[in-house]
């Protein structure tokens, strides 16, 4: 009994642990068939003998923790061992609350078929086919007739990351945000990771690193280990550091490809949607990392948006001279998160942007963006979407027209392009 009331408690918690983890464990079900007795019925009784012998015969209880110290390590050593074996887990996207409804409704019908009822599990399968049935008609509903361009810049804090959804349905993130190496917090595990899951990607067609900073590259560590991930397209800039190596690591243990955008022939043309990279005319630059960064712009018919990464203004110039291709584009991703040193007014004379969007954390302690470079947004009449203030922002754009959505307020603000005219209405609704 002990042992059916474990195996199916799992069971019957499998759904909601899938809702909240994004984990689907099959060896699970074993596993704690050995765990659960043993923390049970021996670790916890045993830890509350000793915590009442520790006054009065601490040799005694001293030598009770370490024996339950000793059970607990090999019970990890058992779980590491069974996550070792191929396809003991996977990972899995969010369920809505329809399908996790569905799911216990064909538990439950199981159940009543086992005790020999059969016209109530008809009736509860029924339901429960209708019940997915409706789930995938309202997403298709909700979904556009005609495909757009999505880009959403993720709120990664002080740091940097997007995810960009072509009309062909290719997924793009570019860089995954990050804090210090010393940082135990990973941006992809708990802020990307859950952000694709709650969206249903599982796989990612590619990922972009700009340059090989931890604000930029520590998050997608996580992504590149529980991710199907087509190739990774980066620079030719490498790093001796730790969560640089891993990330290379990871590429190589996962068959992941590398990609350098620049001796590759367009490595992400899609249809009707061109990613233009932009090189650096094999200049030297000072601060290195920040000024290699890969910059390229979204083009999708009419509309277009450019990722200049952290670069500074040595290379806002070098990128600003005449034998470059056309800089401008519709909206500006700010340079090196709106620093000092960053977003020219000869590079923002060549971008000539409406909208301009700063990836920064909430009063981060380098101070960005600077009160200068906003001053020069503004005097610019460019409109400013802040992800410390603004949360998440979402970029939608069916190639002629495109239209800004902050997540913090659930505001809009419509930009309706006139190519004819070059002029912009804005539209605040």
């Amino acid at each position: 009994m002990m042992m059916a009331v474990t195996f199916f408690a799992g069971i019957g918690t499998s759904p909601l642990t899938a809702y909240y983890f994004n984990i689907v464990s099959t060896l699970g079900l074993i596993s704690n068939l050995i765990a659960i007795p043993v923390l049970g019925f021996i670790v916890l009784p045993a830890g509350l003998i000793s915590l009442v012998c520790f006054s009065y015969f601490p040799m005694f209880a001293t030598f009770i923790i370490n024996v339950c110290t000793g059970l607990i390590s090999v019970l990890i050593t058992l779980s590491e061992f069974f996550i070792s074996i191929p396809y003991s887990w996977s990972r899995a996207i969010t369920l809505s609350w329809i399908e996790i409804a569905a799911i216990y409704l064909v538990f439950i019908s199981i159940f009543l078929i086992l005790k020999g009822i059969r016209k109530t599990p008809i009736f509860l399968l029924t339901l429960s086919v209708l019940l997915i049935i409706f789930n995938v008609s309202n997403s298709r509903l909700k979904s556009p007739l005609k495909p757009n361009l999505s880009i959403t810049i993720i709120d990664v804090e002080q740091g940097s990351s997007a995810l960009i959804q072509t009309p062909e349905g290719r997924r793009i993130l570019v860089d995954g945000g990050g804090f210090s190496d010393s940082s135990s917090f990973d941006t992809g595990r708990f802020i990307i990771a859950p952000f694709l899951w709650q969206k249903r990607i599982r796989s990612l067609d590619y990922v972009i690193l700009s340059h090989p900073e931890s604000d930029h590259l520590n998050g997608l560590i996580f992504i590149l280990q529980n991710f199907d991930v087509q190739a990774l397209i980066k620079n030719t800039d490498m790093r001796d550091s730790r969560n640089y190596t891993a990330l290379i690591k990871t590429c190589q243990e996962r068959n992941i490809r590398i990609l350098n955008p620049l001796s590759e022939r367009n490595p992400l043309e899609s249809g009707t949607t061109k990613f233009l990279f932009y090189d650096s005319l094999k200049n030297s630059f000072s601060y290195g990392f920040n000024n290699n960064s890969l910059v390229f712009k979204v083009i999708y018919n009419g509309f277009s948006m450019l990722f200049p990464g952290d670069i500074l203004s040595l290379r806002e110039k070098n990128l600003s001279s005449i034998n470059h291709p056309d800089l401008h584009s519709d909206i500006l991703l700010s340079p090196h998160h709106g620093s000092s040193t960053s977003s020219t007014k000869f590079f923002f004379d060549k971008v000539l942007p409406k909208s301009v969007i700063i990836s920064c954390g909430w009063h981060n302690r380098y101070g960005f963006p600077h009160p200068k470079v906003v001053k020069r947004y503004n005097e610019m009449g460019v409109s400013i979407f802040r992800t410390d203030e603004d949360e998440a922002i979402f970029i939608s754009s069916d190639g002629k027209k495109y239209n800004i959505r902050t997540h913090k307020g659930g505001n809009i603000v419509l930009y309706i392009l006139c190519l004819c005219c070059n002029s912009c209405f804005i539209d605040t609704l």
